[in-house]
């Protein structure tokens, strides 16, 4: 289940910024 509203958002942005790490990660490699 997705949260709503604000919590939609902050959890949206919680994503991003976790696949943003990753990414990083492995551009690092």
């Amino acid at each position: 289940t997705l949260p709503k509203g604000k919590t939609y958002k902050s959890w949206m942005l919680s994503q991003y910024k976790q696949l943003h790490k990753i990414i990083s990660k492995i551009n690092q490699e």
